[in-house]
């Protein structure tokens, strides 16, 4: 019985330190123990930058490839509340770093710095 109660205890303990950071501490010790991060730690990087420097209920363009990606959008709705259309013509512009824009960047746009891993986001300047 007293095995069991120390083991249950480190159960409880890993599942509390799961709940510490922001991108879930679950992947903070996977890295730790394997060297390795989860596919979307940089999404969740992302998206608390996102959530934090854009109000909730905005909505945000991305181009049409995003409109599969359902991590990103359960991600944003989850835990910053802004939406995303798969249009352009909002405040907000969402794309990649890979592609960007095409390196051309549009007139009425500015590039909003934010330290983001996989995205980057635009601005409409008024």
């Amino acid at each position: 019985m007293r095995y069991v109660s120390t083991i249950l205890f480190f159960i409880v303990l890993i599942f509390s330190f799961s709940f510490i950071g922001k991108s879930g501490g679950a992947d903070g010790i996977l890295a730790a123990i394997t060297g390795k991060h989860s596919q979307d730690s940089d999404i969740l990087h992302d998206v608390y930058i996102l959530s934090e420097n854009i109000p909730a209920g905005t909505v945000i363009s991305v181009p049409e490839r995003f409109c599969g990606e359902w991590s990103l959008f359960a991600y944003l709705v989850r835990i910053g509340y802004p939406s995303i259309d798969c249009h352009t013509g909002h405040e907000y512009y969402l794309t990649d770093n890979e592609t960007g824009y095409d390196g051309r960047l549009p007139t009425d746009y500015e590039e909003i710095r934010l330290n983001l891993n996989k995205y980057k986001l635009i601005k409409r300047v008024r």
